[in-house]
């Protein structure tokens, strides 16, 4: 069977000692974008209690969910979109968690680490399935705080530049107007040492016209 033929869960029953709680701390979303039916139902079976499922024929869905679900053919045929979406995104985790049968798991891996995160090799049981979803999910929460934490700081960031910025254009304002206010001066000045020698000379005009003798 090629890698783009379905993967089968086949589920086996719980045993004892088994825990299929997945966590519940964080509120979580996931896309089933499983194109085998009988593989979909036991997903949506073991997985619904928990999480919130959004299930899909296309990626139109993949911004809104924490994590998806794929099987060897959905993975056949969107390779390269998610390869984009994943880069789009990027430094945030968007996991992407494979279901291969045993036979196709050569062929499946040149897809690990880049288009896919985590693969699972059916038949699988539902204690290990929850065990995959809540490491990367953990991841995802972590990848999102730093994310956060980044924008966070790039707001802080620019809130200082911002009030730098500010403070700088109060500042040149302030120098404007104290130029301002010394060209003001200057003139003022000029102008009253012109109205000093203006009537310097007409004093000494004055002195001058009384200096002259009678006729």
């Amino acid at each position: 069977m090629s890698v783009a033929d379905s993967s089968r869960l086949h589920p086996r029953p719980a045993r004892a000692g088994d825990d299929v709680s997945a966590p519940r701390e964080s509120v979580t979303s996931l896309l089933l974008l499983v194109r085998n039916a009988g593989n979909r139902q036991v997903l949506r079976d073991w997985l619904a209690p928990t999480y919130r499922l959004v299930e899909a024929e296309s990626l139109d869905s993949l911004e809104a969910v924490d994590l998806c679900i794929l099987d060897a053919l959905a993975l056949h045929d969107h390779a390269e979109a998610i390869l984009r979406y994943k880069a789009r995104v990027a430094p945030l985790f968007a996991p992407m968690l494979l279901l291969v049968r045993r036979d196709d798991v050569g062929l499946a891996t040149r897809h690990l680490w880049k288009s896919v995160d985590e693969l699972i090799v059916t038949p699988v049981s539902r204690l290990e399935l929850q065990a995959r979803l809540h490491l990367l999910l953990k991841t995802r929460e972590l990848s999102l705080r730093l994310q956060a934490d980044a924008e966070a700081k790039l707001s802080a960031q620019a809130s200082v530049i911002a009030s730098q910025e500010r403070a700088r254009r109060v500042a040149l304002n302030l120098m404007e107007d104290a130029q301002l206010a010394r060209a003001q001066v200057e003139a003022a000045l000029e102008r009253s040492r012109a109205s000093e020698m203006t009537l310097a000379l007409q004093a000494r005009r004055a002195q001058a016209l009384l200096e002259l003798p009678l006729a």
